[in-house]
């Protein structure tokens, strides 16, 4: 990785832990009726792992958000805000900081 590089703290984290939870299980993807794709090329999917969301975890865990809705409704939405606001009551990870989420990304970046 580049010294100049830009890596947002719990990102590291975040990338363990999806890694981990992908490799303890048999992967499965659901896909929301009409477009698998986003506006970039890419593939849009629910993933689960063992039957458990993904997703869900990720967020429970405070490593991910619910964020850039695009093209709404979306089939775990509201499902998905919940399991974001636990963490946040929590005050997990990316929401152990007041100032660290942000509408259209996160405040600043940790170089190594």
């Amino acid at each position: 990785m580049s010294p100049k590089t830009c890596v947002q703290q719990y990102a590291k984290e975040a990338f363990l832990r999806n890694s981990e939870l992908v490799k303890s299980g048999k992967v499965t993807l659901e896909f929301e009726e009409g477009s698998t794709r986003d506006s970039f090329g890419r593939l849009l999917a629910y993933v689960y792992v063992d039957g458990v969301s993904l997703q869900g975890t990720l967020l429970k865990e405070g490593y991910a958000r619910v964020a850039y809705i695009m093209d709404p409704p979306y089939k775990y939405l509201e499902q998905f805000r919940k399991e974001e606001n636990l963490a946040k009551r929590e005050k997990i990870n990316i929401w152990s900081s007041w100032d660290f989420v942000k509408n259209w990304g996160f405040n600043g970046c940790l170089y190594y």
